[in-house]
C-alpha cells in the first residue's frame, strides 16, 4: 500500500532527537516523521493532536518514562506501533514492554541499518493491519480450526472419545500415513514446581518456540504442549536413525536456547486417528526408560526392554532391615564417604532388579521411614523435612537423581547430629569447669590448668566460657571468691586477714581492693553494716 504513516520521536536527548529524523530516507519507506517530544508527558499531547501511527520512544526519561507512555498509549491506541529505545542492562524493563504490547525495541546507540529493518517491518504491520478484513476473518477460522485439532488430538492422546464428527476436523490429514509420535519432557521436574505461574508459561513459550522452529524443517505434521512440562511431536514416518538424529538435535537445541534440559519418547510407527492413544502410550513407555537410563536422552520403545516387567520383587524388600541398619550405622559414624558407597551399592541394587520408577520410589521411601526410625532412636533426632523429602521422591525423573536427593539429605542429617554432639561436648566441657572453680576456688587457679583439665586449648576454652555462662573465667572465680567472703564476713568472726587466704588472695590489700570493687564497700565496712542493720544486712548482688 502507497499511504504514507506518522512518525512521533521521543527522547530527553536533544541530539538522540535531531539524529533520527535524519538517519534513515523516512520519506522513501513512505514514513514522515511529524513530531518530537522529550518526555511521556509531552509525547501524549502530541499523540492526541498528530495522531502519529508508529511512536519511537526512550524508556528513561523525567517527567515519565518510556513504559510509563507505553503502557498508556496501548490502553488508548491499541493499534498504534511503539517501538522503544534502551541501553544495556536494561533487559528486565525490555521483557515488560513487549508484555505490555511493544512492537520491537532497538539499543542505543541507534544504528541506522538496523532502525530502517526495524521501520520497514512496523510498515508492514501497519498495511497488513490495513488490509482486508476478510483476509483475518480467514485467519482466525483457520487459528481457531487448528485449535480444536489440537483439543481434539489430546483428547484422544487421552483415549477420550468426543461427541463431534472427529474426522470432520482431522480430514486428508497426514495421521492415515504412518508417523511417529515423540514424547519431549522436561528433566528438571523438581525445579519447575518451584516456578510460579508466569515463570512457568515464559518457559513453556521459549521451549514451544524452539519446537515449532525445529519443526519446520523437518517432516513435522503438528507439535504442541499437552501435560506440564510435556510437549507432543508427531512426524511423517522416516528411518529409525533419522527420528533419533532428529530426536538428540532437538535436546541440544533446547537446552542452547532454553538452558533446559529435556529427555525423549519415541513410539513405535503407528498410522491413523485411532492409534493416536497407543502411540501416546508407547512414547510414554520409552520414556519410562529415562528413570535408570538418565537424562537427556532419546529413548525408543523397543528400547523398553530395560524395564522388566516383573520390578523388584520381594528380594529387595526383605533386605530393607539390612540397609536401614547398615546406613543408621554409617551416618552415626560421621562417616560421608560410607554413606556414598552404601547409597551407590543401593542404586546398584536397583538397578540390577530392574525396578521401575512406582516401585524404586515405594522402596526408598520405605527405605528413609526406616532409616529415619533407627538415627531417632540413636540421637532423639528423626530426619529433618521428612514429609517434603518424600513428597519430592515421585517426582525425581531418574534414579541418580532420587539417589542424589536421599544422599544430600543424610549429609545434612550427619551435619545437624555433627553440630548437636559438638554442642553437647562445648557445655559438658562448660559444666566441668565450673565445677572445678567451685572446688578449688580458693587455690591459685589458672586458666591453662582449668583449660587442660576439661581437655580443650586454652583460647577455644576461653571464648567458650564467655559465650555460656557471660563471664570470663577470671571474672566467675572473682565473683565466687568474693561471694564465699561475703559469707565468712557475716556468719564468722574470722579476721578478714584469713578471709582473705581463705577465698585464694594472699595479699590482704589486694583482696580489700577487689572486695570494695564488686561490693561497693571495704570487707571491715561490709562486716560493720551487716552487724548494724540486725544481722539482715542484704549485700549488694556480687
Amino acid at each position: 500500500m502507497n499511504q504514507q504513516y506518522r512518525v512521533l520521536v521521543v527522547d530527553d536527548e536533544p541530539m538522540i532527537l535531531r539524529g533520527l529524523s535524519f538517519v534513515i530516507p523516512w520519506d522513501k519507506l513512505g514514513l514522515q516523521v511529524v513530531g518530537k517530544a522529550s518526555n511521556g508527558e509531552e509525547a501524549l499531547w502530541q499523540i492526541n493532536k498528530l495522531e502519529p501511527h508508529i511512536v519511537i520512544t526512550d524508556i528513561r526519561m523525567p517527567v515519565m518514562n518510556g513504559l510509563e507512555l507505553l503502557k498508556r498509549v496501548m490502553t488508548e491506541r491499541p493499534s498504534m506501533v511503539v517501538v522503544l529505545l534502551s541501553g544495556y542492562g536494561e533487559f528486565e524493563n525490555l521483557r515488560e514492554a513487549l508484555r505490555y504490547g511493544a512492537f520491537d525495541y532497538l539499543l542505543k546507540p541507534v544504528c541506522g541499518s538496523e532502525l530502517e529493518q526495524t521501520m520497514r517491518r512496523a510498515k508492514s504491520r501497519l498495511d497488513e493491519m490495513q488490509g482486508s478484513e476478510r483476509e483475518f476473518l480467514h485467519q482466525s477460522v483457520q487459528a481457531v480450526t487448528e485449535l480444536v485439532r489440537e483439543r481434539l488430538i489430546c483428547s484422544m492422546l487421552e483415549g477420550t472419545e468426543k461427541p463431534y464428527d472427529r474426522l470432520y476436523w482431522l480430514r486428508e490429514w497426514e495421521l492415515e500415513h504412518p508417523y511417529f509420535l515423540l514424547l519431549i519432557a522436561l528433566d528438571d521436574a523438581r525445579e519447575m514446581k518451584q516456578w510460579d505461574r508466569s515463570e512457568r508459561k515464559l518457559w513453556n513459550f521459549a521451549v514451544n518456540n524452539v519446537l515449532a522452529e525445529l519443526g519446520k524443517s523437518q517432516q513435522l505434521i503438528t507439535v504442541f504442549p499437552f501435560r506440564s512440562g510435556e510437549w507432543v511431536m508427531l512426524l511423517q514416518e522416516i528411518s529409525q536413525e533419522q527420528i533419533e538424529e532428529i530426536a538428540e538435535h532437538i535436546i541440544v537445541c533446547v537446552k542452547t536456547f532454553t538452558k533446559l534440559s529435556c529427555s525423549i519418547g519415541i513410539s513405535k510407527p503407528c498410522r491413523g486417528i485411532d492409534s493416536l492413544h497407543a502411540s501416546y502410550r508407547s512414547a510414554q513407555h520409552a520414556l519410562m526408560a529415562r528413570f535408570t537410563g538418565g537424562r537427556e536422552s532419546v529413548y525408543m520403545d523397543a528400547d523398553a526392554h530395560l524395564l522388566h516387567e516383573s520390578g523388584p520383587t520381594g528380594i529387595m524388600g526383605s533386605q530393607l532391615d539390612v540397609w536401614e541398619t547398615r546406613l543408621a550405622a554409617a551416618v552415626s559414624s560421621y562417616d560421608r564417604d560410607a554413606v556414598t558407597a552404601l547409597l551407590g551399592e543401593w542404586k546398584g541394587e536397583l538397578l540390577a532388579s530392574g525396578a521401575k520408577q512406582p516401585d524404586a520410589v515405594a522402596l526408598m521411601i520405605e527405605l528413609m521411614v526406616g532409616v529415619s526410625k533407627r538415627l531417632a532412636d540413636l540421637f532423639g533426632l528423626p530426619l529433618p523435612g521428612l514429609s517434603a523429602l518424600i513428597s519430592e521422591m515421585p517426582i525425581c525423573v531418574t534414579l541418580e537423581e532420587m539417589n542424589e536427593l536421599m544422599a544430600s539429605a543424610l549429609a545434612e542429617y550427619q551435619e545437624l547430629v555433627s553440630k548437636q554432639v559438638q554442642r553437647e561436648k562445648e557445655t559438658s566441657s562448660v559444666r566441668k569447669a565450673l565445677q572445678y572453680a567451685d572446688k578449688y576456688f580458693h587455690q591459685d587457679v589458672s586458666i591453662d590448668e582449668v583449660a587442660e583439665h576439661v581437655g580443650l586449648s586454652n583460647s577455644h576454652f576461653c571464648v567458650l566460657f564467655k559465650k555460656e555462662t557471660g563471664y570470663t573465667f577470671l571474672e566467675y572465680l572473682t565473683k565466687q571468691r568474693i561471694e564465699w567472703a561475703c559469707s565468712m564476713l557475716k556468719n564468722t568472726d574470722t579476721r578478714i586477714h584469713n578471709v582473705s587466704h581463705m577465698v585464694g588472695y594472699q595479699d590482704p590489700k589486694y583482696f580489700s581492693q577487689v572486695f570494695k570493687k564488686l561490693v561497693g564497700m571495704t570487707p571491715s565496712e561490709y562486716r560493720t553494716a551487716f552487724k548494724n542493720k540486725g544481722g539482715i544486712y542484704e549485700k549488694p548482688s556480687v
